[in-house]
């Protein structure tokens, strides 16, 4: 948390959708749309945490970039294939029923190595998921499935997220490219 007075930046660490993968993404959020009432989030803010460490003083900015300099991973794809509704914090989301063994891998490093800088990160273990959309207000009783769509992943960077006029926008602070690795199966 950022202590009284000091700026203030809320930061996270994400992967980002190529556009192959938002093109998909965009397709199955228009089969659902008609069916679901929400607060839908627009294309340019998809992307799956890694690591969320919310309100950080901008003096510690450095400090995560150079977490995320210490990590190493691999690429890999991620089938997101279930969509959920979590009631807490009242959010449609796609997830995995497989996972993917590398971006687990990638998570995990990321939280040690943010947590032996002090960093404060949520204590839940890692479940990667898209936030579709938010304050639901009408959903069927029992949710369409999806499509499996494809998530291959390259990279991971560090993100700010920005208050803006309708929700934030995210700016990505750094990029790190990933090893290269399995973008087949369970990545």
């Amino acid at each position: 948390m950022a202590a009284a007075g000091l700026e203030a930046r809320r930061l996270f660490f994400a992967v980002w959708p190529e556009e192959s993968t938002r093109a998909a993404l965009s397709a199955l959020v228009r089969r659902l749309k008609p069916d679901i009432d929400g607060r839908w989030m627009p294309p340019e803010t998809w992307h799956l945490t890694l690591a969320f460490l919310g309100s950080v003083e901008a003096e510690r900015v450095a400090e995560a970039r150079a977490c995320g300099d210490a990590v190493r991973g691999e690429a890999g794809r991620l089938k997101l294939d279930r969509v959920e509704y979590w009631r807490r914090p009242d959010v449609l989301c796609l997830t995995s029923s497989l996972g993917s063994a590398a971006l687990e891998g990638l998570a995990v490093s990321l939280a040690d190595v943010l947590r032996r800088a002090d960093f404060r990160l949520e204590k839940r273990p890692f479940k990667a998921h898209l936030t579709l959309a938010r304050k639901l207000r009408r959903l069927p009783q029992e949710l369409p499935q999806s499509e499996p769509v494809s998530w291959p992943y390259r990279s991971f960077g560090l993100v700010e997220s920005v208050p803006a006029d309708k929700g934030s926008c995210y700016q990505t602070l750094h990029t790190w490219p990933l090893a290269a690795g399995k973008l087949d199966g369970r990545g």
